[in-house]
């Protein structure tokens, strides 16, 4: 595990690289990626990651600020092109990485009543993974324990995002790697509706879960530090 920033300390030479990496990006996912600058993390890169998981070698633990994390629905990301090294000095790491949020045990998340379809599912798996979920007034009340977070994120939303990439490596990254034009085959990805995107990688999910369940490799215990 290395801990580092997100993103080293830009200057005009590595903004001008890095903007014409991600040129293709779309504007929100631009403006997530812009606030990671110089944002302390921990990542791991992965020398030897499965065929399956193609290009994919970085997992990020990154911190989020109490007011987010109070708040909070999202606890991870996936980025198609990520730049990882330490606060001040060049790129150690570059390219496809998933970033996973902190989540503090004892922490109250509190989230709305008033739901759509997609988020009230969500609440529902945050049950089934082992989270005390409350409702007082117009909220709900999330405590985590670290039995349900490591549900959460090591055998849901690791697995999750693992989904959009192979999603994405499959319409994208494998036919552009053929010769097919890479800005269309993106238009085309995010042309799709977003909850079909994310019902992609929730099966993709739900069946892996699944696989290293009936083969015994999670759960897994604990690694102490």
């Amino acid at each position: 595990m290395v801990c580092g920033a997100a993103r080293s300390e830009p200057n005009a030479a590595q903004d001008s690289e890095w903007q014409r990496r991600n040129a293709h990006c779309r504007k929100d996912e631009w403006e997530v990626q812009s606030r990671l600058h110089g944002r302390r993390c921990c990542f791991r890169s992965l020398s030897c990651s499965p065929r399956w998981l193609g290009r994919t070698g970085n997992i990020c633990l990154a911190p989020t600020d109490a007011k987010s994390a109070a708040t909070r629905t999202g606890l991870g990301r996936m980025f198609c092109d990520a730049n990882l090294g330490f606060r001040g000095s060049s790129i150690v790491k570059s390219g496809p990485a998933i970033f996973l949020e902190a989540c503090g045990v004892g922490d109250i998340i509190d989230w709305p009543t008033s739901l759509d379809s997609e988020d009230a599912a969500e609440l529902d798996r945050l049950r089934l993974d082992g989270h005390d979920v409350s409702q007082v007034g117009k909220k709900h009340f999330v405590s985590p324990s670290l039995d349900a977070v490591r549900a959460t994120q090591l055998y849901r939303t690791l697995l999750h995002e693992i989904g959009h990439w192979r999603d994405r490596l499959k319409k994208v990254e494998m036919p552009s790697d053929q010769g097919e034009d890479y800005s269309t085959l993106y238009d085309r990805y995010f042309a799709r509706p977003k909850s079909e995107r994310e019902a992609f990688a929730h099966r993709y999910a739900d069946n892996l879960r699944a696989t290293l369940e009936k083969k015994g490799v999670i759960p897994f215990p604990r690694i102490e530090a």
